[in-house]
């Protein structure tokens, strides 16, 4: 079995237990996503939004492969990240956070992201939370006690 089938037979076995809690969703792609808090906006990004998050990525053993802890906010469009991502930000309104277990799929795929720290066939585990979408609303203008930080 090659590491990619590994990953992916792991992948498909944590994502039907995930499914399985009460408090995750399921989209018709296979993204599976749990609201930690809800946001205070209405509005939600399109494809060529702008928006600014903190985020965290883990592989399923805990690896955190990609982080803006101590780095401050990351600022792009949903169409410039993969599909996983995309679809969970245009789901989200500001001040949201969610966690997200992205499937392959919809993720980096079999080959991976390019760069060795996500290999193919993994399954991706997100904490996001949208702070803004430029020029819309921003979660500055809300109470301090909705500004949470990961």
């Amino acid at each position: 079995m090659s590491l990619t089938e590994y990953h992916t037979k792991v992948g498909e076995l944590f994502l039907e237990e995930n499914k399985k809690q009460n408090d995750v969703d399921v989209t018709d792609s296979g993204l599976q996503y749990k609201i930690v808090r809800n946001g205070l906006g209405t509005h939600k990004p399109s494809p060529s939004s702008v928006v600014r998050v903190h985020y965290e990525g883990k592989k399923m053993d805990g690896t955190i492969f990609e982080t803006t802890k101590g780095k401050g906010p990351n600022r792009f469009s949903p169409m410039d990240v993969i599909d996983g991502w995309n679809q969970a930000l245009q789901m989200m309104t500001v001040g949201q956070k969610m966690e997200i277990a992205i499937p392959p799929a919809i993720g980096y795929g079999e080959f991976g992201n390019g760069n060795g720290s996500v290999e193919g066939g993994e399954v991706l585990l997100f904490e996001v939370h949208l702070l803004e979408i430029i020029g819309v609303e921003s979660e500055e203008d809300f109470p301090d006690f909705f500004k949470l930080e990961l």
